[in-house]
Formats: C-alpha cells, structure tokens, sequence
C-alpha cells in the first residue's frame, strides 16, 4: 500500500492534468473553508433569507470553481464577491421577490 494519493482517472487526461485538477481542488476547498462565511453573509444581506442565500452563495461557488485555474493572479475573494453581487443582480425574474404589503411604517416628517 503506498502513502501517495491515487490520482483520478480521467480517461485520457495526463498525470500532470490530474495533478492540476487535485491542486485546484484543494486550493479551493481551503478557499471557500476561509471565505465561505462572509460570502454567505453577503449573500443574506443581499437576499434577504438564508434559503435564497445559500442557493445564489451555491451558483456563485460553483462558477468560481469552474474560473479557478483562469484567475490565479487574480483575488479570489474579490472575484467570488463580484460574482455574488452580479448574479444577485442579474437573476431571473421569477427569483425575485414577489412584493406584498409594506408592514413597516412610514417616517415620521413624512409630508404627504
């Protein structure tokens, strides 16, 4: 039994494709370990809920990861938190909220 990690056969991806693909993985897991808790936060400042937080937090880490190997220069957390906001902004219609009756009241030197 040998102590190296086995890497993943991917069919007909080379050793140091394998190897890259290990390194990003865990690159990234020690990323969202780091970050994965102020992104969410912003995300819930954001939405509104935790629901809809952790489904808009789960599309954003999941383009990240997909741009992990094309922004090594660049901050991740920067990129993961423009992409946040980004699709927060751009989302469908249909996630968004629906309205309904304001509960809040009005301020007080409110003239109308």
């Amino acid at each position: 039994m040998t102590r190296h990690a086995r890497l993943p056969s991917h069919g007909r991806v080379g050793k140091r494709r394998a190897t890259a693909e290990l390194r990003r993985d865990a690159e990234f897991a020690a990323f969202t370990a780091g970050a994965g808790g102020r992104l969410l936060h912003a995300a819930v400042l954001l939405t509104g809920d935790l629901r809809s937080a952790d489904r808009l937090l789960t599309a954003t880490l999941a383009r990240v990861y997909a741009d992990w190997i094309r922004m090594r220069a660049d901050d991740p957390y920067e990129q993961a938190r423009s992409e946040l906001v980004r699709r927060f902004a751009y989302r469908p219609w249909w996630r968004r909220p629906g309205g309904g009756p304001w509960t809040g009241s009005p301020p007080r030197n409110a003239s109308w």
